[in-house]
C-alpha cells in the first residue's frame, strides 16, 4: 500500500486553513480528480462531523456508478485542519463560500446540491449565492423555525460544555458530548454502527486536541451550531431558480408535519412557474420514521438514496413516490475505514531518523500487512 495521497492547492498565501474532499467516480470509488464525463453531486455536512457520515450514498450503485460524489469537510471538521481561529463569527455563508471556492479550485460545477441536517444551510447559503453553480438542490432533514426552547437550551448546554471541556483539555468530557451528540442526533442509541462511528469522530476529536488545533477548531463548530437556527428568509428560498426537493420525516402519529419555511416557499415556487408556463420543480417528499433523526442521509438511507437517486436522475419530483415503503436502520459501511488513514493530525517536525506515516505504511505492506487507506485531497483555502 502506497501512503495517503494528499494534495493541495494554493488559493492565496494567506490561507488559514485547508479543506480536504472525498471523491468517488463511476470508475473509481476512490478517486482523486473528477471524472468530466459524469455530472457531480456534492454533499453538505452538518457541523462537528465530516463527510464521512455521507457512505450510505458513496455506496449506493445508483448514485455511485451514474456520478461523481464529493463531500467537502468544512474548516476544523474531519481531515481539515486550521492554523488559526477565525477572524470573525464563522456564518453559514462563510461555510458556502469555503465549499465554493473548493469547487472553483476543483474545476467542477455545476453540481447537484444535497445537504443533511443543518448542513442544509451551507447548501442553501451555496445556491442562492451561486445558482449558477447548482443543478438542483436536495435539503434532508433540513432544521425549521420551529425548534423547541428545551432542545435550544440542551445545545446551549452541549456547547457551553464544549467549550469548557477543550480549555481543560479534558478527554474524557469530549467523549461524552461526542457520543451524546451523536446518539441524540440519530436517536439510535445502542446501534453498534451508530457507536462505532461516535468512537471514531471522538478518536478524531483527541487527535486534534493532541496536536493543538482544537482550540483553533472550536469556533468553527460551535459558530456554525449557534447559527443553526439562523435560517434563510421565505423570500430567499423562493428565489431558488434550480429544482427543489425537501426530504421530511412523519411520524404515525403525525402522519402530516406542520407548514414551515421550506413548504410555504415550495408553494409559492411553485405558483411562480404555473404562471410562467413552466413545470413545477419543488417539492416535499415525507419518510414515515417512529422518532426524530437529523441525520437522515444515515439513519434512513435506502428511503433517501431512494428519493436521492430519482430527484437528481429526472431534475424533477413528479415521479417520485409519495412515501418510501419503510425506515432503515444505520448499516454498517461495506468498507470500514481506518481511523490512521482517515484522519491525519497535522504533520508533526520529525526527529532525525523518525519514520512518516507513508514510511511505515509501505513496510507493513512489505511485510504483507494489509492497510486500508481512503485517498484524501486536500485543498487549500481560506476566510
Amino acid at each position: 500500500m502506497s501512503p495517503i495521497n494528499m494534495f493541495t492547492i494554493s488559493l492565496a498565501p494567506h490561507q488559514p486553513y485547508t479543506l480536504s474532499y472525498h471523491l468517488s467516480t463511476p470508475s473509481n470509488q476512490v478517486a482523486e480528480t473528477i471524472d468530466p464525463a459524469y455530472p457531480t453531486i456534492l454533499f453538505c455536512h452538518p457541523p462537528w462531523i465530516d463527510g464521512y457520515i455521507f457512505y450510505p450514498q458513496f455506496e449506493e450503485p445508483a448514485l455511485h456508478e451514474n456520478y461523481n460524489l464529493l463531500a467537502i469537510d468544512l474548516p476544523g471538521h474531519g481531515s481539515s485542519h486550521v492554523d488559526s481561529a477565525p477572524s470573525a463569527r464563522y456564518e453559514w455563508h462563510r461555510a458556502a463560500e469555503a465549499i465554493y471556492f473548493a469547487l472553483e479550485a476543483l474545476n467542477v460545477a455545476p453540481v447537484h446540491v444535497v445537504g443533511v441536517g443543518s448542513g442544509c444551510l451551507s447548501a442553501l447559503r451555496l445556491v442562492l449565492a451561486h445558482p449558477e453553480s447548482c443543478e438542483n438542490l436536495a435539503l434532508v432533514g433540513p432544521l425549521t423555525e420551529h425548534e423547541p426552547v428545551a432542545l435550544d437550551e440542551a445545545f446551549k448546554e452541549w456547547i457551553d460544555s464544549l467549550k469548557a471541556a477543550v480549555a481543560e483539555k479534558d478527554k474524557e468530557a469530549i467523549y461524552a458530548l461526542n457520543k451524546f451528540s451523536i446518539d441524540f442526533l440519530t436517536d439510535q442509541e445502542g446501534n453498534p454502527v451508530i457507536a462505532d462511528l461516535a468512537e471514531e469522530y471522538g478518536q478524531m476529536a483527541e487527535a486534534r486536541l493532541d496536536s493543538g488545533e482544537m482550540e483553533f477548531a472550536l469556533p468553527y463548530y460551535c459558530d456554525l451550531l449557534e447559527a443553526r437556527n439562523e435560517l434563510p428568509t421565505q423570500e430567499e428560498i423562493e428565489q431558488l431558480l434550480c429544482p427543489l426537493l425537501v426530504i421530511e420525516q412523519s411520524f404515525i402519529d403525525n402522519p402530516t408535519p406542520p407548514a414551515n419555511i421550506y413548504t410555504k416557499a415550495i408553494d409559492a415556487i411553485n405558483a411562480r412557474k404555473f404562471r410562467e408556463g413552466r413545470v413545477c420543480s419543488a417539492s416535499r417528499l415525507l419518510i414515515e420514521g417512529t422518532a426524530p433523526s437529523r441525520w437522515m442521509s444515515l439513519t434512513y438511507q435506502e428511503p433517501v438514496n431512494l428519493a436521492l437517486a430519482e430527484f437528481i436522475s429526472t431534475k424533477t419530483t413528479l415521479s417520485l413516490p409519495p412515501s418510501p415503503a419503510s425506515p432503515s436502520v444505520a448499516r454498517r459501511p461495506s468498507t470500514p475505514r481506518d481511523i490512521t488513514g482517515f484522519f491525519i493530525p497535522p504533520p508533526p517536525k520529525l526527529a532525525p531518523g523518525r519514520k512518516t506515516l507513508g514510511e511505515m505504511m509501505d513496510e507493513l505492506e512489505k511485510r504483507g500487512e494489509g492497510v486500508n487507506v481512503e485517498v484524501e485531497v486536500l485543498v487549500q483555502i481560506g476566510e
